[in-house]
């Protein structure tokens, strides 16, 4: 822990690429409040334009005060680190929650999808119709799952307005904010002032919690570039006639590749929501969806540390004390507990902690001795086991089912020694009040694995003598050509927009420029714009030589590269 300003300060619960999210603690009267602090990050701190990124989101964060948007109320700097206090939303994000329901088969019901849609459509028309010291329609520009919260009460809170700017603010081309796989085409060429920006992610959203898949899931960022620009959208992996006509009407009107023919604001999204005819307040059903996904991370949490007790006893991770040895990966699971009691979901009992802390020791003692004893109680039998085989006593052998419940597997009983030293076992446990056993969620299951069959011998081919092949003389191998030597060009566009080139055989996209390895030789560039279908007709020719670096400057309208030698 450690103190900043007002706030305490306990454990990080997420990061990104230039800020941390800290759990924190804000006195008030009569008790503490959760709260969530953002911080600038260390190696941050001390350059300019990123301080200035993060007071910007600050200054746009503190405006946005609605139900739907994650709610920031104090910002400021201690000792030179810059802080941003936000409310804190125990729960998930929608990508965390849907990634966990696909691995296991499933998709998010449509009446619950259609619900998380309505309340990002209620955030953004908030945030593009806000009318606020002087300010006027906010666009998000980073609109994702990864940036929609859902609490374990059925709340919806679109959060990380960090890449955010007012419509009346310029913006330029040369650096594109946002996640590429969610981006419009538009906002790739640099033109993300208009809210319109905001409405094609919800339609990509909507797309694949109807498809069960991640949107352009499979393509990598050069594929994703094409298919941005191209305005291609993945077919749906359901028949289309399966989604209800007004759902599908809305995701196709979100996802309209052309800017002037996409869904003209959020509010009008929000009328074509409240036409379908199933559409309801789904809260408690989504609380419920949360409330499994956390129980699931924090039970496999356990299973994992109860796994690591078992397998080291002596470790500090099997000690009441194991938190101060925590990884910062761990804390963030442990994140899921309730922030206000510092209780975790899974196994509370009606004990007191008091108690349950002098019944934790006993407890480990005896599952400690059981677990030894049941591994010494398995080597014994399969040693009499393959004693037994060797014998050959076959009458003398019978399977039954072991008495205890955790070993579900047949061995066999061999002699009434082995038996009776088993029956004696549970007498190596110490005595424990059956009043003081409290049953643990952290279990360990034991397997033990079935002796495999001998392999049957394969049979054997009778031999057949091969017809005997003339020798062939290989011809002597080609002379093979040393490649080229490589040399770093530099393209550059002279209007500084994005532009696509074709050189070498490949397209790459200049924003406004790329470095690139080619061979020292002569090679023609191909250019177009973004916009355009087709190449320039006019091949611009480079000549290339090595040991040299250069730089190409790009007309792109024109269609001409003029190389110099930089080095």
């Amino acid at each position: 822990m450690r103190q900043l300003g007002p706030y305490t300060l306990s454990h990080r619960i997420g990061s990104g690429g230039m800020a941390e999210v800290w759990m924190a603690q804000r006195p008030t009267m009569g008790g503490s409040k959760s709260v969530a602090v953002k911080l600038l990050a260390s190696n941050f701190a001390d350059k300019p334009e990123y301080r200035a990124l993060f007071l910007e989101e600050a200054r746009v964060s503190m405006l946005l005060n609605n139900s739907a948007i994650v709610h920031a109320f104090d910002a400021g700097e201690v000792e030179g680190e810059l802080y941003l206090a936000m409310e804190w939303v125990n729960g998930v994000n929608l990508s965390e929650l849907q990634t966990q329901m696909w691995e296991m088969g499933e998709r998010l019901p449509l009446h619950v999808g259609v619900y998380i849609i309505a309340e990002v459509l209620r955030a953004l028309d908030f945030a593009h119709n806000l009318h606020a010291d002087g300010a006027s329609t906010v666009v998000h520009r980073d609109v994702s799952p990864q940036n929609v919260m859902l609490s374990r009460a059925g709340e919806v809170k679109l959060m990380d307005f960090g890449v955010a700017r007012f419509s009346n603010e310029e913006t330029s081309g040369v650096h594109v904010k946002g996640k590429l796989r969610y981006m419009p085409a538009e906002q790739l060429g640099g033109k993300s002032r208009l809210p319109t920006v905001d409405l094609f992610p919800v339609g990509a959203m909507l797309h694949e919690m109807i498809d069960g898949r991640r949107f352009r899931g499979e393509a990598d960022e050069s594929r994703l570039i094409g298919m941005i620009f191209s305005g291609e959208i993945p077919p749906m992996s359901v028949p289309v006639a399966t989604i209800p006509p007004q759902i599908e009407a809305l995701r196709q009107a979100l996802l309209a590749h052309d800017a002037s023919m996409r869904v003209s604001s959020a509010r009008e999204a929000l009328r074509m929501v409240s036409n379908w005819p199933h559409y309801r307040n789904a809260a408690m059903d989504l609380a419920a969806l949360v409330q499994r996904q956390q129980d699931w991370q924090q039970a496999r949490h356990e299973a994992t540390a109860a796994a690591a007790a078992a397998a080291n006893p002596t470790s500090p991770t099997s000690t009441p004390g194991r938190r101060a040895n925590e990884t910062s990966a761990s804390r963030a699971v442990r994140a899921s507990t309730n922030p206000s009691t510092g209780s975790r979901r899974m196994g509370d009992t009606s004990r007191s902690s008091g108690r349950r802390s002098q019944v934790i020791p006993r407890r480990r003692q005896f599952a400690a001795v059981v677990v030894a004893g049941i591994g010494l109680l398995v080597g014994g039998l399969g040693t009499g086991f393959a004693i037994h085989q060797g014998l050959a006593a076959g009458p003398d052998v019978e399977t039954v089912e072991p008495e205890q419940a955790s070993l579900s597997v047949k061995v066999p009983r061999v002699w009434g020694v082995v038996e009776a030293w088993a029956s004696e076992l549970p007498k190596l446990a110490p005595a424990v009040e059956s009043e003081d056993l409290v049953l643990d969620p952290e279990v360990v299951e034991l397997e033990v694995a079935e002796p495999e069959p001998e392999p049957e011998p394969e049979p054997v081919e009778p031999e057949v003598a091969e017809p005997e092949v003339p020798e062939v003389i290989d011809p002597e191998p080609p002379v093979e050509k040393k490649p080229l030597p490589r040399v770093k060009v530099k393209f550059v566009d002279k209007s500084g927009k994005v532009c696509v080139i074709r050189v070498g055989g490949k397209v790459h996209t200049i924003q406004p420029y790329i470095y690139l390895d080619l061979p020292g030789t002569s090679q023609s560039v191909q250019v177009r714009r973004p916009s355009e279908k087709t190449w320039k007709p006019k091949k611009a020719r480079i000549k290339l030589a090595p040991k040299h670096d250069y730089k190409v400057m790009i007309d792109c309208d024109a269609g001409t590269a003029t190389a110099t030698v930089t080095s």
